[in-house]
């Protein structure tokens, strides 16, 4: 808990701090006090490695310096390791990532920054480096108006706080992973500040591209595959019928494809009539009945209609197609 903003007392503040002083002038001087404090004694600087530093004021000591501060505020810090799923498709992509300014003051540094900076590599050896970055981000901090505390030394009327989050655009596909650096910057991305130490930046995007939902055949031996068949199942094809494997489906509630009873058969692999079928697809576990006491012919059925039940596809999402009740016909056979 902060200390108050209003009559906070000597021994207050010493016994907050834990000093060993009674005078201001040590008080405010003392070692280990919380830079990220917004209100705190002293101006924030950076040292050689741009990691912050709160140098303690050499005149016009003020206990008063010490309302509000915070013995226990927390440093700026980029998002946790994510994975970010993008596309599908594409050179480039968008993101919306998050940073947290924490309670920091941002302008009271001697050269202040007023926007972040993310880098994005494809290496920890070239993040840590600061080396062939394959993309570079700068988007302004949003700070809230404020009114500061009267006689302070920190007269800032400007506050980063909360989550902040940056649209950045053009980041590029092709990497399974990309390693980001962010810190507070000038317009130009130039690095001024770290957010707290330089590691307190870092963050690792796993990177996934999304898939349009996928429909296959499964097979539940149904019908049952008579000598010389290895299985008969149906086959979910988009314009040739004996092409084995499934179909990509467009995101929504609708379904478009065609299907066959396709046999593996010691003779050549052929697709088979059914006389009579109920052909079935499944989505999430919710099932859509195409057509009951379906005639199957091998040259196979087109089907297209709506999910049941309000299902929609999604990205990654998988369907598939199932025969129930089905009656084999071998009169009517086509070799793929």
């Amino acid at each position: 808990m902060a200390l108050g903003s209003i009559n906070i007392t000597m021994s207050e503040v010493r016994d907050y701090i834990q000093g060993v002083s009674y005078k201001v002038s040590e008080l405010v001087a003392t070692p280990g006090l919380n830079k990220y404090s917004f209100y705190a004694p002293g101006q924030l600087d950076v040292d050689a490695n741009k990691d912050p530093l709160l140098i303690p004021p050499t005149a016009n000591f003020k206990l008063g310096d010490f309302r509000l501060y915070d013995k226990l505020a927390t440093a700026p810090a980029a998002a946790s390791d994510f994975t970010y799923n993008w596309g599908p498709g594409g050179v480039i992509f968008n993101a919306v990532i998050p940073w947290f300014p924490g309670t920091m003051n941002l302008k009271s540094f001697a050269s202040p920054g007023d926007y972040v900076t993310m880098k994005f590599y494809t290496s920890t050896a070239n993040r840590t480096a600061e080396t062939n970055a394959v993309l570079t981000y700068t988007s302004s901090i949003n700070f809230n108006s404020i009114t500061p505390l009267v006689s302070h030394s920190r007269t800032t009327t400007f506050k980063a706080e909360g989550t902040q989050l940056v649209s950045v655009s053009g980041i590029p596909t092709g990497y399974s992973t990309l390693y980001v650096d962010t810190y507070i910057s000038d317009i130009g991305g130039g690095r001024l500040i770290n957010l707290g130490t330089k590691t307190n930046g870092y963050t690792t995007l796993t990177l996934v591209e999304n898939n349009y939902p996928h429909v296959s055949g499964q097979n539940t031996n149904n019908p049952a595959h008579p000598a010389g068949y290895t299985v008969i199942f149906p086959n979910v094809f988009n314009t040739v019928k004996c092409i084995m494997g499934g179909m990509d489906q467009s995101i929504g509630t609708s379904y478009s494809f065609n299907v066959v009873a396709y046999a593996v058969n010691s003779g050549g692999n052929r697709t088979v009539r059914l006389s009579s079928v109920d052909v079935i697809l499944t989505v999430d576990g919710i099932r859509t009945t195409l057509q009951a006491g379906l005639e199957l012919p091998s040259a196979g059925k087109s089907f297209s209609g709506t999910l049941a039940d309000g299902s929609a596809w999604n990205y990654n999402d998988m369907g598939y197609v199932t025969f129930e009740n089905a009656v084999l016909d071998l009169t009517d056979t086509q070799l793929c």
